[in-house]
């Protein structure tokens, strides 16, 4: 078996490109890595003398593809990332040779699965998050260009199969017509070892939130409730960047001694280790991997369905529906009232994250390879 690996993105990065790291990664352990297509790489796939991917299976577009990245992150229209991933898609097209099977993510690979396919691939597309109607539905507005949505949904209907990372996700995919053969629900992982259990906490207790902090994130909602709640010693702390959608919410609260906006930290582990709850209440997610990670520091978990993670209610912490202020304060004091009962849930939450690493998503990932193949 030889797999075609193409990601739109930094290869061994943040977010995506780090996932994609850690799943090529499964894929050379098993000796089925034929190629890696990336529009730029860090060199972290280098990084661990058991986990070394040979450069010469690593083609990227370099500076082009670096370029063209940070021009799209910085344009609010989402026209950006239309050309960039569009760009990309033709060059990796253009790299293609035969192969079992092609890997690529949403958004960025119909030009290339469609070329897979003549040249007699098992097709499968990577879509880290719901639906993407079902963002539009729940946000009641759409945040890429029409031609962005046409092309995901013409990558949905030419693959073969449809990688999704929960159960949230799959469903939103289930919901509209799409055959649960199709689909293939593989978890994502985490590296637990990075984080840790504090015996020392910060002397206030802290609720924290890690993401953008935008709209479809809830954090409207997690404001409003601390804003009514008015608990003695204790803060929220906000991590991440403050976007355009909620900026005007969010300046009504920079005043307040419990609100720290914290911006982009690389300190997760150690903020982790001084919060006592993590509150993730977003609408619409894939999976969010801040979840894992919260869950490895020891901390009880507040969110939502709409999350995708791994967070069983009443034991690892609470699921909420989305929306609902009242229930989200209702947990939020609960932990600030009984921080043992906090303590055991985090705990719990632990324990069962550690099952999620990244070498068995690796593993799962060819598995679900083989699978395709012996389907065929």
């Amino acid at each position: 078996m030889k797999v075609i690996y193409s990601i739109g993105s930094k290869f061994g990065g943040h977010g995506i490109g780090a996932q994609a790291m850690y799943a090529v990664r499964g894929i050379h352990r098993a000796r089925a890595l034929k190629k890696v297509l990336a529009s730029y790489g860090g060199g972290k796939w280098e990084v661990g003398s058991g986990n070394r991917i040979p450069k010469k299976y690593i083609e990227t577009m370099g500076l082009v593809g670096l370029g063209l990245r940070r021009l799209a992150y910085y344009d609010p229209t989402g026209w950006g990332y239309v050309l960039h991933d569009n760009i990309f898609d033709r060059w990796a097209s253009n790299r293609l040779e035969s192969c079992d099977i092609f890997h690529g993510w949403n958004h960025h690979c119909l030009r290339s699965l469609l070329r897979a396919k003549e040249l007699g691939a098992v097709t499968v597309v990577e879509r880290a998050s719901s639906h993407i109607l079902q963002g539009q539905q729940i946000l009641r507005t759409s945040l890429w260009p029409k031609v962005y949505v046409e092309k995901c949904l013409k990558e949905y209907e030419e693959a073969d199969y449809i990688l999704v990372p929960s159960d949230y996700a799959f469903q939103s995919f289930v919901n509209r017509g799409f055959d649960p053969e199709k689909l293939v629900k593989i978890p994502f992982g985490v590296d637990a070892q990075k984080f840790k259990i504090s015996n020392s906490k910060y002397q206030k207790f802290v609720v924290l939130f890690v993401g953008e902090i935008r709209l479809g994130k809830g954090v409207q909602y997690l404001l409003e409730v601390w804003g009514k709640l008015n608990l003695r010693d204790a803060e929220l702390w906000l991590v991440g960047e403050v976007k355009r959608d909620i900026k005007e919410i969010a300046a009504r609260y920079e005043g307040r001694e419990d609100v720290k906006f914290l911006g982009f930290r690389k300190d997760l582990p150690e903020l982790m280790g001084q919060a006592n709850v993590f509150a993730f209440p977003s609408l619409d997610e894939g999976s969010a991997l801040v979840t894992y990670e919260a869950m490895a520091a020891g901390l009880p978990v507040i969110t939502t369905p709409n999350a995708g993670s791994q967070v069983r209610d009443s034991i690892d912490g609470y699921l909420v529906p989305i929306r609902d202020s009242e229930a989200l304060a209702e947990r939020l004091e609960f932990f600030y009232k009984y921080p043992e009962q906090g303590r055991g849930m985090g705990e719990s939450g632990r324990e069962r994250i550690r099952e999620f690493t990244w070498g068995r998503y690796g593993e799962e990932l060819v598995k679900a390879y083989i699978r395709m193949l012996k389907s065929t």
